[in-house]
C-alpha cells in the first residue's frame, strides 16, 4: 500500500512538473512581441557612431534568441510531454535563457562608456524592468528563472567593477539585493502556480469520481424509473382487465335485484352482491392510489362541520366492526373545519378501517381534540399496535403489519400510503402513536372555523326518477359489459344501442339519434371513448351528452381521459350513481 502510495506521489508530482514546465513555454511565446518592440527602442534610444554596430548585432542577438525560444517552445507545446523529455526540454530552456540573460547584461558593456547620465540611467532601469518581467514569466521552472536573473546581474555586475570607479559599488550591491528580492518573489509565484495545479489536478480527480459517481446514479435512476413504470403499467393493466368483468357483474346483479326472486335467492343474491363489494373496494384503492400518482387530485376547500362526517363514517362502517364483535364508537363534535370534505372522508374511512381490520378485541374511537385554531381528529383502537421502527414504514406502498400470507381480506397495504399523500396534498399533519399489543392512535390536525349552524352535507344517494324512453348509445369493446349495459337500461325504460368501435356506433348514427352516449375510455385500434364521443357529435351536428367509464388505473390515462372535459367514472359502477349521472346529464346537461 505504502509503495502504491509512492507511485501515486511520483505521478502527480511528474504530472504537476509538465503543467509546469507547459505553462513557462506559454510564457516565452506571448513575451516574444514584448521583447522585439523593446530591442528596438533601446537600440533607437542608445546608438551613437561609437557603439552602433556592436548594438545592432546586440539588438539582432536578443531577438534571434527571442525567436528561437519561441519556435522552439511552440514545437514542444504541439507535441505531448513525457517526465522523461520534461527534463530535457528544462534543461534547453535554461541554456536558452541563460544565454538570454547573458546578452542583457552585456548591454552595460555596450553602452555605460559612450552614453550620458541619462542614457546610463535608461539601461539600468531597463534591465531592472527585464529582469521583473522575466522573474514573472519564468517562475515556473526556478532553474530557469534563476539562471537567466543571475547571469544578467552578473555580466551587468562586472561591468560596473570594471569600470574602477567605487560610486558605481552602491548600484552592485543594490542590484545584489534587488535580484534576491526577485527571486524570493519568483519562489512565491512557482508556489502558487504549483498549488493551483495541483488544485486543480485534484479538481479534475473529483469531477471524474463524481462522473463515475454521477453515473452509476444515473443507471440506478434509470433502474427506478423504469421498476416505477413498470409497477404502474402492471397496476394500470390488472386493475382494468379486472374491471371488465365486475362491471359487468355489477350491471347484471343490479338488473337480477329488479326480477321477482325468492327468499333463497334473494340470500344468494346479497352473498354475491357482498363479494363483488369486496373486490370493488379493493380495486378502489388501486385508483386512489392511481389518482395520487397521476397528480390529478386538487383539494376544493370550504368550512363544514365535522359531526355530519363522523356520523355518516360510523354508520357506514358499525356493522363491519360489529360482524367482529368490536365496540365502535364516535363521540360527538360541534367543531367546524376548512378541508376538502371528499378527501378528509377517505382518510378517515381507511383509518378506520386499518383500525377495524387489525383488530381482535375491544374496539375503536373517532374522537376530536382541538387546541387554539387547530383540532387533532384521532382514530384510537385496541389492536395488535405497531413497533416504534415500524411507525414509519407503514406508510409505505404495499407493507402491512402482521400479514405475511398476503391474506387478500386485509387489502393490498395501501391504504395508508394514500392517507399519507393526500395529508401532505391538504397540508394536513399526520401523526401516530402506537404501543405493540395495546393499539394505536392516528391523528389528523385541521385548522378550526366558526360556522353559526350545521351544514350538513346529503350523504344520501338522491332518489332516483324514471328514464323511460331514454336512447342511450353504448360504446365498448367488451361483449360483457355491452349486454349488461343494454339489459339493465332496458330495464329502466331505456332504448340502448350498442357498438363495439367508433365505426360500427357512426353507422347506428344513420338510424339512431342518441339523447346520451356512454363510451369505455381504451378501445381497440388505440381509440379513445373521447374520440368517438367527438366524432358522433361531429356527424350528428350537436352535443350530445356523454359519459366516459373506465378501467384504466395508469396516471398518464387518467390524465389524457380527464383533459377530455367529459364525466368520467370507473369500472365498477353502481347501478344508483349510473342512474342518478344518467338523470342529471339529460336534465340538466352541462353548457
Amino acid at each position: 500500500m505504502a509503495q502504491f502510495q509512492q507511485v501515486s506521489d511520483q505521478t502527480v508530482s511528474e504530472q504537476t512538473q509538465i503543467a509546469l514546465l507547459r505553462l513557462l513555454l506559454s510564457n516565452t511565446r506571448s513575451s516574444m512581441t514584448t521583447t522585439i518592440f523593446l530591442v528596438i527602442v533601446m537600440f533607437v534610444a542608445l546608438n551613437n557612431p561609437m557603439n552602433r554596430f556592436y548594438l545592432a548585432l546586440w539588438a539582432l542577438l536578443i531577438i534571434g534568441i527571442k525567436l528561437f525560444s519561441a519556435w522552439y517552445s511552440k514545437q514542444q507545446l504541439t507535441t505531448t510531454i513525457s517526465p522523461l523529455s520534461a527534463h530535457r526540454i528544462i534543461h534547453h530552456a535554461a541554456w536558452i535563457n541563460g544565454l538570454d540573460g547573458i546578452a542583457w547584461g552585456a548591454l552595460t558593456w555596450l553602452t555605460l562608456d559612450n552614453t550620458n547620465e541619462v542614457g546610463q540611467l535608461i539601461v539600468l532601469i531597463t534591465l531592472c524592468g527585464v529582469a521583473c518581467s522575466s522573474t514573472s514569466a519564468l517562475a515556473p521552472i526556478i532553474r530557469v528563472v534563476s539562471l537567466f536573473t543571475w547571469l544578467e546581474f552578473a555580466v551587468m555586475a562586472a561591468k560596473f567593477v570594471a569600470m574602477g570607479d567605487p560610486q558605481y559599488y552602491p548600484i552592485v550591491f543594490a542590484g545584489f539585493l534587488y535580484i534576491a528580492t526577485l527571486m524570493g518573489q519568483a519562489r512565491n509565484h512557482h508556489q502558487s502556480a504549483k498549488n493551483a495545479i495541483d488544485l486543480g489536478f485534484e479538481n479534475h480527480t473529483l469531477v471524474e469520481k463524481l462522473k463515475i459517481e454521477s453515473e452509476n446514479t444515473r443507471l440506478a435512476l434509470q433502474q427506478a424509473e423504469h421498476a416505477n413504470r413498470a409497477k404502474s403499467q402492471f397496476l394500470a393493466s390488472a386493475s382494468h382487465d379486472l374491471r371488465q368483468p365486475i362491471h359487468a357483474q355489477g350491471l347484471l346483479l343490479d338488473a337480477l335485484a329488479t326480477s321477482p326472486l325468492t327468499l333463497q335467492q334473494q340470500d344468494i343474491l346479497a352473498k354475491a352482491n357482498n363479494a363483488l363489494q369486496a373486490s370493488a373496494d379493493m380495486l378502489g384503492t388501486l385508483l386512489d392510489y392511481s389518482h395520487i400518482e397521476a397528480g390529478v387530485i386538487a383539494p376544493h376547500y370550504r368550512d363544514f362541520h365535522l359531526q355530519p362526517l363522523l356520523h355518516k363514517i360510523e354508520n357506514d362502517l358499525a356493522a363491519e366492526a360489529d360482524a367482529k364483535g368490536l365496540f365502535f364508537r364516535c363521540r360527538n363534535t360541534s367543531i367546524a373545519v376548512y378541508s376538502d370534505l371528499g378527501l378528509l372522508e377517505r382518510i378517515l374511512r381507511n383509518l378506520v378501517s386499518n383500525a377495524i381490520r387489525y383488530t381482535q378485541q375491544g374496539g375503536l374511537l373517532i374522537a376530536c381534540r382541538q387546541r387554539g385554531n387547530k383540532v387533532w381528529i384521532e382514530v384510537w383502537d385496541t389492536g395488535i399496535g405497531i413497533a416504534p421502527s415500524l411507525q414509519e414504514e407503514i406508510f409505505s406502498e404495499f407493507y402491512q403489519v402482521d400479514n405475511p400470507e398476503r391474506d387478500r381480506h386485509k387489502g393490498f397495504g395501501l391504504g395508508l400510503a394514500i392517507v399519507r399523500q393526500l395529508a401532505d396534498a391538504l397540508d394536513h399533519p399526520l401523526q401516530v402513536q402506537s404501543r405493540p399489543g395495546r393499539g394505536s392512535v392516528f391523528k389528523i390536525r385541521l385548522p378550526v372555523v366558526r360556522l353559526a349552524t350545521y351544514d350538513t352535507p346529503s350523504y344520501r344517494t338522491p332518489v332516483t326518477r324514471h328514464l323511460n324512453n331514454l336512447r342511450v348509445l353504448m360504446i365498448d369493446d367488451d361483449a360483457a359489459v355491452r349486454e349488461a349495459m343494454r339489459t339493465l337500461l332496458s330495464q329502466w325504460g331505456s332504448e340502448c344501442q350498442v357498438a363495439e368501435n367508433v365505426n360500427e356506433a357512426l353507422a347506428l348514427c344513420q338510424h339512431f339519434a342518441p339523447d346520451i352516449i356512454i363510451s369505455d375510455y381504451r378501445l381497440r385500434a388505440n381509440d379513445t371513448g373521447a374520440k368517438a364521443i367527438t366524432a358522433i357529435r361531429n356527424r350528428l351536428e350537436r352535443p350530445i351528452p356523454a359519459i366516459l367509464i373506465t378501467g384504466d388505473t395508469g396516471p398518464q390515462r387518467i390524465k389524457e381521459a380527464l383533459a377530455s372535459g367529459i364525466p368520467l367514472i370507473h369500472k365498477p359502477i353502481s347501478s344508483a350513481k349510473l342512474h342518478q349521472l344518467l338523470f342529471e346529464l339529460v336534465h340538466h346537461p352541462p353548457a
